[in-house]
């Protein structure tokens, strides 16, 4: 939503909109440090929610080692997480709301990745004649 919609809309429900200048800080880690600890997650759940906020292709090891540390879980955890964004996004949900543990939906996707990866390893074989 832009600002001026926010801006507009918190007026019409009689809030004055509050604003806090990040300053060069990191806003998935600042959004993480803010609310993580508000809610009873698992650290899983916590990396789950920072990969589906962040692109592992836009940013650069430091910034996952600081979303992690805002998160409380390791950049393992951050890595297994981005894996099952990638290979298995209805697992993220599940792992989300709580319903099936990062592990398990880490494993799912692992071996998701790896059938894909073999089925496109065949395809490029040449054909037997």
């Amino acid at each position: 939503m832009r600002t001026r919609q926010i801006v507009r809309k918190a007026r019409l429900a009689g809030v004055e909109p509050a604003f806090t200048s990040l300053n060069g800080t990191d806003p998935v880690s600042c959004i993480l440090s803010a609310n993580v600890a508000r809610r009873n997650v698992t650290k899983g759940q916590r990396a789950m929610a920072a990969a589906l906020l962040v692109s592992e292709t836009e940013t650069s090891r430091d910034e996952r080692g600081a979303i992690a540390d805002a998160g409380g879980f390791s950049t393992g955890r951050l890595g297994q997480a981005q894996s099952v964004r990638n290979h298995g996004p209805e697992l993220a949900g599940a792992v989300m709301a709580g319903t099936m543990p990062l592990n398990e939906a880490y494993a799912e996707a692992r071996q998701r990745k790896e059938a894909t990866e073999s089925r496109e390893e065949q395809a490029r074989r040449p054909g037997r004649g």
